[in-house]
C-alpha cells in the first residue's frame, strides 16, 4: 500500500516538474518577446506571417505544445547564456537563434508583388505631384495602383489645374520653380501636403528651409524610417528556400579586388578623398564620371571580376542610406558602405563591410586583404547575401504610393503637421574618417 503511494506521488511529482518547466520554457520565451527578443526555433515548421509574426508547430518541450504565435520587434542581437532554459534547450536539442527586426528586412507590402492586377475601382482621390522630375514621371506611369492591396481608389496626376481639388499634393523638395511663399490660399481643409525627397537635406531646394514652409506639411514621404510613407531605395526579404551554389568557384574566378561606380565628383562627403588614400593600400579601379569609362554590361562585369565593390554615400546625413548598398546586394561582390546610417541595426550582418568599425582606411585595407586570403571567410559574406531576394527603386515606389493611397482613405487616424523639414529629415556630417594610418587593432566588421 505505501509503496504504491509513494508511486503515485513520484508520478504525479514528475508530471508536475515537467509542466513547470514547460510552463517556465513559455513564460521566459514571452519575457524575450516583451524585450525585444524573439527566439526562432530550428527543427520544426516556422511560418512567417504579416507583421514578422511567426508561427512554430514544434513541440517545445518533450511533452507536444500546440502552436503559439509570437510577434517581434527585436533591434539587435541578444546574448543567450547563464540561464536554466539554455541547459533546457540544450537537453531538449533545441537550437535558439535571434534575428533582428528592421523597416529594411521582410516589410509588410501596400502592393501586391504577384501577377494578379485587380481591377481599379471608381476613383475618390486624386494625387497632385508638382515639379516632377522625367525619372519621377516614368515611375509614376509604371505605377498601377490597381495593384494595391487594400485601396485602389486613388489616381495620379501633373495637372496643375487640379490643384483645389487634389485629395493629396506632393511636393519634390529636391526640384527648382517653387515659389518662396506656400500657396496656402489654394489649399482646402481636406487637402493632405506631402513633402517628397530621395535626396539628402544637401540635396534640397533651399526654399523649403525658409520658415514661410514651417507648419504646412502633413505628411513626409522619404527614405527616413519614420517617414509617413516610407519609401527606401531597397528592402530585403527573406526567402523560403536558398538555392545551393558553388561558391568555391565564385571566389576562386575573381582576379580584380575593389571597384567604385561614380559619376558625382567631390561630393560633400569627400568620398574620393577617401578612395584615393585606400588606393595606396589595395588596388581601386574607378568607372563613370569620375574614372575610366565603365565596360558594357557593367554588373556582370562586376560580378564576375570583383571580390569587393565601394558603396558610398555623396552626404553623410542620417539615416541616408541609397541603392549602393542594395543594387549590388544581389551581385557577388561584398560591399563596402560609408554613410552615417547605423548599418548595424538595419541590415543583416556579416553581408556588408562598415567602413566605420575601423580606426584607420590603413586598418580597413587590411581586413579587405585577409578576407581575401581567407576562402571560407569571403563566402560567408556570400552567403549571408544569398538569403535574401532585393526590391529595388522602382517597387518600393510603387508599393509607397499604395501607402500614399491607404492613408488617403483612412485620413482622420493620420492627421499630423511637421514644424522644420530639415530639422526632422536629420543632420548631416562633414568627413572625420580621412584618417591613412593604423593607430590600433581595427573592430569586427558588421
Amino acid at each position: 500500500m505505501i509503496r504504491k503511494m509513494f508511486s503515485t506521488v513520484l508520478r504525479k511529482t514528475k508530471h508536475l516538474v515537467h509542466y513547470t518547466v514547460t510552463f517556465g520554457l513559455i513564460v521566459v520565451v514571452l519575457v524575450c518577446v516583451k524585450n525585444n527578443y524573439l527566439p526562432f526555433i530550428r527543427g520544426g515548421n516556422i511560418y512567417r506571417g504579416p507583421d514578422h509574426r511567426i508561427l512554430v508547430s514544434k513541440s517545445v518541450t518533450s511533452r507536444n505544445i500546440t502552436s503559439q504565435v509570437f510577434s517581434h520587434s527585436i533591434k539587435e542581437y541578444a546574448t543567450f547564456k547563464n540561464t536554466k532554459l539554455k541547459t533546457h534547450v540544450q537537453k531538449t536539442g533545441i537550437t535558439m537563434v535571434y534575428k533582428k527586426s528592421s523597416p529594411f528586412i521582410d516589410p509588410v507590402f501596400h502592393v501586391d508583388i504577384s501577377s494578379h492586377k485587380p481591377t481599379r475601382n471608381h476613383v475618390d482621390h486624386t494625387i497632385l505631384f508638382l515639379e516632377s522630375p522625367d525619372w519621377f514621371k516614368q515611375w509614376s506611369a509604371s505605377a498601377n495602383i490597381g495593384q494595391c492591396l487594400k485601396y485602389t481608389n486613388c489616381k495620379q496626376s501633373f495637372d496643375r489645374s487640379l490643384f483645389r481639388t487634389s485629395k493629396a499634393v506632393v511636393f519634390n523638395l529636391p526640384e527648382r520653380g517653387i515659389d518662396s511663399v506656400p500657396p496656402i490660399h489654394f489649399k482646402s481643409p481636406d487637402q493632405v501636403w506631402v513633402f517628397f525627397t530621395l535626396e539628402s537635406p544637401l540635396h534640397i531646394n533651399q526654399v523649403y528651409n525658409s520658415r514661410n514652409w514651417h507648419n504646412v506639411f502633413n505628411w513626409s514621404w522619404t527614405y527616413h524610417p519614420n517617414a509617413d510613407i516610407f519609401n527606401p531605395y531597397g528592402v530585403l526579404v527573406e526567402k523560403k528556400i536558398v538555392p545551393f551554389r558553388n561558391y568555391s568557384s565564385i571566389f576562386r574566378k575573381k582576379t580584380k579586388f575593389a571597384a567604385w561606380v561614380v559619376s558625382n565628383c567631390h561630393a560633400p562627403s569627400e568620398r574620393d578623398e577617401f578612395v584615393n588614400i585606400l588606393k595606396r593600400f589595395i588596388d581601386v579601379d574607378v568607372f563613370g564620371n569620375c574614372g575610366s569609362r565603365a565596360p558594357q554590361n557593367l554588373s556582370n562585369y562586376l560580378n564576375e571580376h570583383y571580390k569587393f565593390y565601394l558603396g558610398f554615400e555623396n552626404s553623410l546625413c542620417e539615416n541616408y542610406m541609397t541603392e549602393k548598398f542594395f543594387k549590388y546586394y544581389k551581385l557577388d561582390v561584398i560591399t563596402v558602405l560609408r554613410g552615417h546610417t547605423n548599418y548595424t541595426e538595419y541590415l543583416p550582418d556579416i553581408s556588408y563591410i562598415n567602413t566605420s568599425n575601423f580606426s584607420s582606411i590603413a586598418a580597413l585595407a587590411q581586413f579587405m586583404k585577409d578576407l581575401c586570403g581567407n576562402e571560407e571567410q569571403y563566402v560567408s559574406y556570400l552567403k549571408e547575401k544569398d538569403k535574401y531576394t532585393v526590391y529595388e527603386r522602382e517597387f518600393m515606389f510603387k508599393d509607397a504610393l499604395c501607402r500614399l493611397c491607404e492613408k488617403l482613405n483612412n485620413i482622420e487616424e493620420n492627421r499630423r503637421t511637421y514644424g522644420d523639414m530639415y530639422k526632422w529629415l536629420g543632420p548631416c556630417y562633414g568627413a572625420n574618417d580621412l584618417i591613412t594610418n593604423a593607430t590600433s587593432s581595427f573592430d569586427v566588421a558588421g
